[in-house]
């Protein structure tokens, strides 16, 4: 399903219309600045399958238009909401006529910013309007039943996301409450300038990644990250208020969350088997693990208690569940993690890992069993360094131990899981043990394991 933006900014009772189908306004901010400064809302439409739309925007006295970021022209620009597709063309269904994601407006105009005004949004005549009551912001001057002034911030990147074309929302609660504002975090290249009526949006968003139009009277204690999914990433909680009428606060920087590199599901041993990987992690106390048959993270259900995080650390972690719950035959099943720092903040991501549970008399299933070939350590002996590696001809878990003549644990490695035929696995060995020790010169042995049971065992030499 294709997402793209759009844009709008209003306070108003306000109406959306899309021609030959249903439209729904899932998200949408209580405040929007009168000035132009741009703003994103959560849309759902379902009509003709593989269908361009425009949008007019209408119904409102005293503006003389509205401008939508078009991204399917092959330079993306504010397009005035004055006509039907293809001019501009807002948003595409996809094969089954649906489109989800958020819109990115503006207005083009200042409005009347004491009233609230109904204003509409469609596609084409004809349509049953969903409608959202909002508040015009006073942004400049004096006066106005709502003063509004702007919160700015920094983003940096992590966690496996870059900070460019994210979903910022303002909430006046330290967890639900009302979403106050929104806005898109820049820095993608493109100016995107909310014309001559935000003065300061220019210059603020060619130095912070994102600026929200937030009311005086109102205390902004929780600002969240979201991808174009919706899904939350992160979120920073403070209290943040602008003063008076366009006062701008910095509301600090926002880090996006641990290095995750890999998420994926594999149907191993009779179960849904989850492995992840992170390239490092900083205050993570650990993780959750959702489940869902649909691939919805918003109605997911919670399947672990909290698995142990490896706090802060550089160096490469990772990480095994298996779904032991009795699970429908033929069903596809969705998985997202939730991390937990030590501060309480909930990081979220948007790596989806999914698994078909196959059907028990599928003759195709758990038949042949795994096969680990060209298992070898290079070199061997050895003196500083030294890699075991082998080929797995099917997705399996796979671990790697290091023991001494005795029979003694000395090294163990973190678990893998293949994802695909014929791949190669390789453990990197330094000659030290788990507590990062140098062992003597000698003869050891190493544990080859193939899901969960002894596969093959073959000797090491260590010669420094």
């Amino acid at each position: 399903m294709k997402k793209i933006l759009i844009i709008l900014l209003i306070s108003v009772l306000f109406s959306i219309e899309l021609y030959a189908g249903t439209n729904t306004v899932n998200v949408f901010p209580q405040y929007v600045a009168s000035d132009g400064t741009p703003f994103v809302f959560y849309f759902q439409y379902s009509g003709g399958a593989n269908t361009l739309y425009g949008m007019n925007m209408y119904g409102m006295t005293g503006y003389s238009s509205f401008r939508g970021w078009e991204v399917d022209n092959d330079t993306p620009a504010w397009n005035t909401f004055n006509g039907y597709a293809p001019d501009p063309d807002i948003l595409k269904t996809d094969a089954s006529g649906d489109w989800l994601g958020w819109l990115y407006v503006k207005m083009d105009d200042d409005v009347d910013d004491s009233d609230q005004q109904p204003v509409s949004i469609r596609c084409a005549s004809g349509e049953t309007t969903a409608n959202v009551t909002i508040n015009f912001m006073k942004m400049s001057g004096s006066g106005g039943t709502y003063p509004g002034g702007f919160l700015r911030g920094s983003i940096t990147s992590g966690g496996g996301y870059t900070k460019d074309n994210k979903i910022v929302c303002a909430y006046d609660a330290l967890t639900d409450g009302n979403l106050i504002s929104t806005c898109l975090s820049e820095n993608n290249g493109i100016d995107e300038n909310a014309d001559t009526h935000s003065p300061d949006y220019s210059s603020d968003i060619s130095t912070y990644d994102y600026l929200l139009a937030v009311p005086t009277s109102i205390q902004i204690r929780r600002i969240e990250i979201k991808t174009h999914d919706n899904v939350l990433i992160t979120s920073v909680t403070g209290n943040w208020s602008p003063s008076s009428i366009g006062d701008i606060v910095t509301a600090g920087n926002i880090t996006l969350p641990v290095t995750l590199s890999t998420f994926t599901a594999q149907y191993l041993n009779s179960k849904p088997t989850l492995y992840w990987q992170t390239q490092s992690e900083e205050d993570n106390m650990g993780w959750f693990i959702y489940r869902n048959s649909i691939e919805d993270f918003t109605s997911a259900e919670k399947i672990t208690g909290m698995i142990e995080g490896h706090g802060t650390t550089t160096e490469p972690q990772s990480y095994i569940y298996e779904d032991a719950e009795q699970l429908q035959a033929d069903q596809t099943y969705y998985y997202w993690l939730e991390s937990v720092d030590y501060s309480g903040t909930i990081h979220h991501y948007d790596k989806v890992a999914q698994v078909t549970i196959p059907h028990p008399n599928d003759p195709g299933q758990n038949v042949t069993p795994p096969v680990a070939y060209d298992i070898s350590a290079d070199p061997n002996p050895f003196s500083y360094t030294t890699n075991i590696s082998f080929v797995m001809d099917q997705p399996s878990l796979v671990d790697v131990a290091i023991y001494n003549v005795k029979g003694q644990l000395v090294k163990s490695f973190n678990s893998v899981i293949t994802s695909q035929e014929n791949e190669t696995v390789a453990f990197s060995w330094n000659g030290k043990n788990d507590a990062g020790k140098s062992l003597s010169n000698g003869v050891y042995l190493y544990l080859v394991k193939v899901n969960g049971k002894d596969y093959a065992t073959k000797q090491l030499i260590l010669m420094k």
